[in-house]
Formats: structure tokens, C-alpha cells, sequence
């Protein structure tokens, strides 16, 4: 389909036709050479064309083209990759893929990745369904996808919960594995913290989950070199029960800690892999000076130190601001908390000491000119706090996050908030349930780690906790790791190294050092180099690589074990030891057999269908049942008219033509 198109006001058409009506007619006018009339109007008429069509085309006129186009509707099939799956469907799979023809069929197999193929052995330590179907989401953005066959036990471990996807096209399930009800008890899931700190107790979720015909008791057990840390028994009820313990456990021990959690077997239970865990938690020794700026009494100041006073390695002093007798050895504290001061002593202002402020105020933010503002006014107001689920600093637990939804009302300022440089909220306001967000306690990670705090009557917080929970292991938990993050973001080393205490069997392992020169610029000038020991004392030597101002090394993929490693910077006296382990990751073997149930919720919620390795077959008649016809796209393009190698045929037959007549006439 072709359309004119004129970037010119239509009238100067009329322009070229009349001057090449005019050129045409003084130039036959006269003509006294042919006598025939006939002739003479062709020759006219001719030339008349000729010249319009070329006064025309200076003009540069357009011409829109339509091109239709037709795409098969897609069909993707993909397969689960992970150790779980015991079923190998690969052959069905492509036969399948083979009776599709009025499709695009694409294969894909996922597990902890996701690859363009179904060949792949199962070999995958990880299922992540949500990582799969938003790569499938991402690359097939905007295409015609009529369904996607998904051969899978159903059973995954990490990523979103498959039923909280939206979906976007059908799903066919192949459910895979053993189909026969065996009763199971199994350790779910473990939430912890990588370190924990010397001396101290450290929290620890554990979800258990059950499929039992009849109610059990079952006794949870942890262990720490056959020590018995932790004992209870737990009841599991009847059908498909779900349940989580809160649990404190010791660091009493530098170093990684080994701890054996461990829940009793079923008589004859099956799968008994996913009844033992074992958490490692690196324990350091971290003992923090922490200093107490005061301007008034506030009984909030004895509810932080008493906070702080949990952990045993902190020392803490109050001092009263007008009572600072020596501002230089404030260097010597690795935290300053400021209550209720008017301004920021100018002897703080200038120390690189990381820094909270209680009872923020307007001043504040100018005296450190940081990118934030407020017009807080001496109204005060009483809100509800909301925790910031996006706030990655570090994790906090259950039992903090019910004591932040449940405690009294706080007290703030008026006012609005303006951020011109990075922050993380970590406390929002929440006023009659509608959370906004204007921060109660929020970081400003500059060039200075600092907390402000927007908020008293934390004195409140304390005392509700000890009511609710006949102790106060949540209230001091806001506090306490909120200084641990701060504190230990306060390095003095000129020499520092960064890496992970515990790595997957399947994972590289990858150490960042950092060189510092007297006045804490980073250089990369003398070489590092690490050697690391595993339990059979076998050393191996590698060299960091300089990566711009710092050092990289990728140790690569290592067998299982543990090992002990030490860093030297040559030429200086700069060196670090420690020790990393590598972890066995055997998370496909923690939960049940076989989850049909979650492939079942896929398929309704995609009004897709389930079925068996016996009935591949059928799919193709579901599939092309509901299938949608070809859709047909439709392009335009914009040509330039002069362009059109059809108008260059048609005006050369026209000279051709008229040189033709004027020849045989005798005019030329």
C-alpha cells in the first residue's frame, strides 16, 4: 500500500504543471516541421509530462509504504536442570517440540542459571523459578508466546515464591519424580548472620516443615563440637505443617564455628538428608570504645547504654559536652553518639569518627552539609515506625520487626525532608497505618558513617518489650546492630582485606585488598600475594592481580574443605590471616522428593494444566487447541519519490519516446 506524501503546500503543483504546460506549448507552437496535428499534441504531450514530472521531483516529494509481515505464535519447553529431578524427559521433550510445527518453539533448562538448550545434565545445586521466568519475560519481551512447557518436580530453594508471579501466557506442567505420599520431617530453611561477634549471642531462625499422616513429636537438637547448645521438643501436626523457632546461640569460640542442627528422623523416613543442617558462623573478637555526648538528662540515653551494654566488648562512656576537658583523644573512640545537643561540637565535626545523632535538628544537616535538608518545626508529632524491607545494611530479625510493628508511638518533629546525595531509611514514619517516607532512622554513607535518628521516647520501646517478651533481646537488637554496622565500617588499617568467611561448593572465590598510604590515599605500588591451607596442610600460592588502585584475586572454584590462609604485602610489614570455608551445598536435598502441589498452583494461576510423563503427547493438542492465529505486523516506510527507480523507467520511456517521433519527422 503506497501513499503520496507532500512536505510542500499543494498549490505548487499547480506552479510545475503550468510551467510545464507553457514550456511545452512555446515549444510546439511554432513547430513548423510536421504537419500533422496528431503528432504535434503527442510530441505536446510528452513533453508536457516530462517537464512536471522533473519540476515536481526538485520539490522532493514523498511516498509511505506498507509492509505487512507475519510471526508464528512461540512456544517455549523448558527443563528443570537441578539435582532433584531424577526423570530425564529430554528425547519426549524434543519429540514434543518436533509436533509443534505452526510455532516457534525455543528450549531452555534452568537450575541456578538459566541456558538456551534441554541437553544440560542435571547437575544444578539451586532452583530458582523466578529468576527463570524473568529471564523468559525479559527475552521475549513483547512476542506472541502462546505457552511454555515446564517439566519440573516442582521443588525449588531459592527466589520468589512461584505463586506470587504474574504469568502472562499458559503453563503446562510435566510433573516429574516419585508420585507416592512419604511422610517427612525436614529443616526448611536457617537464617543467620555470616559473623557474630566474640562473647555475644547471635540470632538464629529455623523453619521446619512436616508431611505426616498422624501428629509426632519430634526433639530439635543443636550442637557445637558434641556439645548440646540447644535442646526442645517440637510438635508436628498431621497433613503439610510449617513452623518457625527463634534462636539464640553462643560465639564463644574466635574462629568458624561448626554448629550441628539436627531434627530427629521419622521411623522409616525416607529422605533423612534434609533433617541435619550445619551453620557456620565466623566469630570475631570486635572491642568497640564508644563515647556518650550529652547536652541534657533524657532517660532514652539509659535505654541506649543499656542496649549497648548487652554486648559485652563495648565500652561506654557519658560525658556531658561542656565537660570535654581534651577534644584530641576523641580519635581514640570508634563511635560518638550524640543526645539532645542544640549544634554539632565543631571538635566532632571535624573528626572522621563514625557518628549517631539522636533528636535530629534542621542545623544539624547545614553543619554537616551532607545533601540533606529539613523545614522541621517545633511542632511535635506522634507516629508508628515501619521497617524499610528494601534497607540492605544488614538483616534484622522476626522479633525486631514484630516489636517495631507493635510498640508505642514516637516522638518527632514537623516537617519535610529533602535528600540531594544517597541514603538508606531504615525506620519510616507511619501515621494511622499510612507509612510515608519521612525517616525516624535513616544513614548517610558519605565520606563519614552516620546515623540520624529522628526520634525519642525509645525509653517507651524497652520497657514494652520486657512487658511482651519478658525480656528486652529485640530492643537491644535495634540498637546494637546499628553501632555494629557503623563501628565496623570504621577501619583504621592501612591494609585491608575483603572476602567471604564461607563460599558454595559452586561459587569462585574471590578476595579484594586495599593499600593505604599515610594519608589514606589508596595506591596498588608493592606486590600481594596469599597462601592458603586446607586441613591436610597442602599450601597453595597465588598472586592478587592490580585492579586500578586496588588488588583482585580469583582463587577460583575449591573442593570442599576448610582452609587457613595468610596475605603479605611485600616490602612492608602489612600481613592478615584468617581462614574461609567451603560449604557442601546440598539444598536440593532439603526439601520433599517431589512439590507437584506448586506446579498445580502455576498451572491454574496461568490457566495452563498439568501433566504426567505418560501423557506428553496431549500437550500438543492443548497447545494448538488454544492456539492463537499468526499475528500480522504492519510496517511504514517513507521513500523519497526521486528515489524510485519506476519513475526513472517511465521518464526515460517518455524521452525515449518523444526522440523517437521528432526522429522519424525529420525534426532532429
Amino acid at each position: 500500500m503506497h501513499k503520496l506524501a507532500f512536505d510542500f503546500p499543494i498549490y505548487y503543483l499547480l506552479v510545475c504543471l503550468t510551467a510545464a504546460f507553457f514550456y511545452a506549448f512555446a515549444l510546439y507552437r511554432y513547430e513548423k516541421n510536421i504537419r500533422s496535428s496528431s503528432i504535434i499534441r503527442f510530441l505536446f504531450f510528452f513533453r508536457f509530462i516530462f517537464i512536471a514530472i522533473t519540476l515536481i521531483l526538485l520539490l522532493n516529494p514523498k511516498y509511505n509504504s506498507e509492509i505487512s509481515f507475519k510471526e508464528k505464535p512461540v512456544v517455549i519447553i523448558a527443563k528443570d536442570n537441578s539435582e532433584s529431578v531424577k526423570q530425564d524427559v529430554t528425547k519426549k521433550l524434543k519429540s514434543l517440540g518436533g509436533l509443534l510445527n505452526e510455532f516457534d518453539v525455543y528450549f531452555f533448562s534452568f537450575s541456578d542459571d538459566v541456558y538456551p538448550n534441554i541437553d544440560k545434565n542435571f547437575d544444578g545445586l539451586n532452583t530458582n523459578y523466578s529468576s527463570f521466568f524473568s529471564s523468559i519475560k525479559t527475552q521475549f519481551e513483547n512476542k506472541n508466546i502462546t505457552a511454555l512447557v515446564l517439566a519440573s518436580d516442582g521443588c525449588y530453594n531459592t527466589g520468589l515464591n512461584p505463586e506470587y508471579i504474574n504469568y502472562d501466557f499458559p503453563i503446562y506442567s510435566i510433573a516429574l519424580g516419585d508420585t507416592n505420599f512419604y511422610e517427612d520431617i525436614r529443616i526448611d530453611n536457617v537464617l543467620n548472620n555470616e559473623v557474630a561477634f566474640l562473647g555475644n549471642n547471635f540470632p538464629v531462625e529455623i523453619s521446619l516443615a512436616s508431611n505426616l499422616l498422624k501428629k509426632q513429636y519430634k526433639k530439635l537438637i543443636i550442637t557445637l563440637e558434641e556439645e548440646i547448645l540447644f535442646e526442645k521438643t517440637i510438635q508436628f501436626l498431621a497433613g503439610d505443617n510449617y513452623q518457625t523457632h527463634n534462636i539464640y546461640l553462643p560465639a564463644n569460640e574466635l574462629g568458624i564455628n561448626s554448629y550441628s542442627i539436627k531434627i530427629e528422623t521419622l521411623n522409616e523416613e525416607k529422605n533423612v538428608l534434609n533433617n541435619n543442617y550445619m551453620l557456620n558462623i565466623d566469630v570475631f573478637d570486635n572491642k568497640n570504645k564508644i563515647l556518650i555526648l550529652k547536652e541534657n538528662v533524657n532517660p532514652d540515653i539509659s535505654a541506649f547504654k543499656s542496649a549497648l551494654s548487652s554486648v559485652k566488648n563495648n565500652s561506654i562512656e557519658i560525658i556531658d559536652v561542656s565537660d570535654i576537658a581534651e577534644a584530641s583523644r576523641l580519635n581514640e573512640y570508634d563511635l560518638i553518639v550524640l543526645f539532645g545537643c542544640e549544634v554539632i561540637p565543631n571538635y566532632v565535626l571535624n573528626l572522621t569518627v563514625p557518628l549517631i545523632i539522636f533528636d535530629v535538628k534542621k542545623n544539624h544537616f547545614d553543619q554537616l552539609n551532607i545533601g540533606a535538608t529539613t523545614n522541621s518545626i517545633a511542632n511535635v508529632d506522634l507516629v508508628n515506625a515501619d521497617y524499610n524491607t528494601s534497607f540492605s545494611k544488614f538483616s534484622i530479625s522476626k522479633n525486631l520487626i514484630d516489636l517495631i510493628n507493635d510498640a508505642p508511638p514516637l516522638f518527632t518533629s514537623n516537617g519535610s525532608y529533602n535528600f540531594s546525595a544517597k541514603y538508606d531509611l531504615f525506620l519510616t514514619q507511619k501515621d494511622n497505618n499510612l507509612v510515608s517516607t519521612k525517616p525516624i532512622i535513616f544513614f548517610q554513607n558519605t565520606s563519614r558513617k552516620i546515623s540520624f535518628i529522628n526520634a525519642n521516647n525509645w525509653w517507651k520501646w524497652r520497657i514494652f518489650d520486657y512487658k511482651k517478651n519478658k525480656n528486652n533481646e529485640a530492643f537491644n537488637e535495634l540498637f546494637v546492630k546499628l553501632t555494629q554496622f557503623l563501628v565496623m565500617s570504621n577501619n583504621k588499617s592501612k591494609f585491608r582485606l575483603d572476602y567471604k568467611s564461607q563460599f558454595n561448593q559452586n561459587e569462585e572465590v574471590v578476595f579484594n585488598a586495599y593499600l593505604f598510604n599515610d594519608i589514606f590515599e589508596l595506591i596498588n605500588t608493592d606486590d600481594v600475594s596469599i597462601q592458603i591451607f586446607d586441613e591436610d596442610d597442602t599450601r597453595y600460592e597465588f598472586q592478587f592481580s592490580k585492579n586500578e588502585n586496588a588488588y583482585l584475586v580469583n582463587l577460583g572454584v575449591l573442593p570442599v574443605n576448610k582452609y587457613n590462609f595468610i596475605v603479605n604485602v611485600k616490602n612492608s610489614k602489612f600481613s592478615k590471616k584468617g581462614s574461609f570455608e567451603i560449604l557442601e551445598v546440598n539444598r536440593e536435598q532439603i526439601g520433599p522428593n517431589t512439590n507437584h502441589e506448586t506446579l498445580y498452583k502455576i498451572s491454574n494461576l496461568s490457566s495452563g494444566d498439568v501433566f504426567y510423563p505418560n501423557e506428553i503427547e496431549k500437550i500438543n493438542k492443548a497447545i494448538s487447541t488454544k492456539a492463537p492465529q499468526n499475528i500480522v505486523y504492519y510496517k511504514q516506510e517513507i521513500h523519497d519519490l526521486i528515489d524510485s527507480q519506476y519513475l526513472l523507467y517511465l521518464i526515460l520511456s517518455i524521452v525515449s519516446f518523444e526522440w523517437f517521433l521528432r526522429k522519424i519527422n525529420g525534426v532532429i
